[in-house]
């Protein structure tokens, strides 16, 4: 059954995430929150990366983090192009999913998310992580998701999930325009190099996509019929 709410409860949900979305902007300028989400979406970028790489037969080796927010995953292999395409995509689409998680789940789906999630990072820093630095965000990060999970008789869970979604998806709307700098380093200018095809293009795309997995967030209270784009309807059997 479609998860959809009246005129009066579209309201008061846009007003929640308007101010969700404000939080998250102004989280970029405190670093206690900054640094967690920005960290966060790094993650999720460079294990896109990583999980281009072996859905092209390559090997993901390496996940390095530093504490300005940068990150880099070092794999052997795969087709290249995809594996460059698939960081900040995939950095959007994780927050999308999450916050949708949000939404639709209800109380005990979202704790198995949020146990989820921890594991997952633990997998991933066992596997790929080879230095101390990497090593201590990626425990502040499991500890993001694990701390909550010793308050699961709370309520506050699918909101959670849907500010920690919203915040990803911030910081993966911005990322892109930090590319914007003339230096022509990063995924963009590695795509231009390798196809021709200017580094503004692929900024703009992966911005563009930005911008949807948001608009996204913002319009699932109404019916499908009335959505600017309807996709991922998976999420609403979970």
């Amino acid at each position: 059954m479609e998860n959809t709410i009246n005129a009066a409860d579209y309201g008061t949900y846009h007003l929640e995430f308007f101010a969700m979305f404000v939080l998250a902007g102004i989280g970029t300028r405190l670093p206690f929150v900054r640094l967690p989400l920005r960290w966060l979406e790094t993650f999720f970028h460079e294990m896109s990366h990583g999980l281009a790489a072996l859905l092209t037969f390559g090997r993901p080796l390496k996940l390095e983090l530093k504490w300005n927010g940068a990150g880099m995953m070092t794999s052997r292999g795969g087709w290249s192009i995809p594996i460059l395409l698939a960081g900040y995509i995939g950095a959007s689409l994780w927050g999308l999913v999450i916050y949708l998680a949000g939404y639709y789940m209800a109380q005990g789906s979202a704790v198995v998310l949020t146990a989820t999630l921890f594991v997952f990072l633990v997998v991933c820093t066992l596997l790929f992580v080879r230095d101390v630095v990497t090593l201590f965000i990626m425990g502040l990060l499991a500890g993001f998701f694990f701390i909550p999970l010793q308050f699961t008789h709370l309520e506050f869970f699918p909101d959670l999930l849907r500010f920690i979604g919203l915040g990803v998806g911030f910081n993966a709307l911005k990322a892109p325009l930090d590319l914007i700098d003339g230096k022509l380093e990063g995924d963009g200018a590695d795509l231009q190099r390798k196809t021709l095809i200017p580094e503004g293009v692929w900024i703009l795309l992966w911005f563009f996509i930005g911008i949807l997995s948001i608009v996204y967030m913002w319009q699932i209270p109404l019916p499908a019929s009335e959505r600017l784009f309807d996709f991922l309807p998976f999420i609403q059997k979970l």
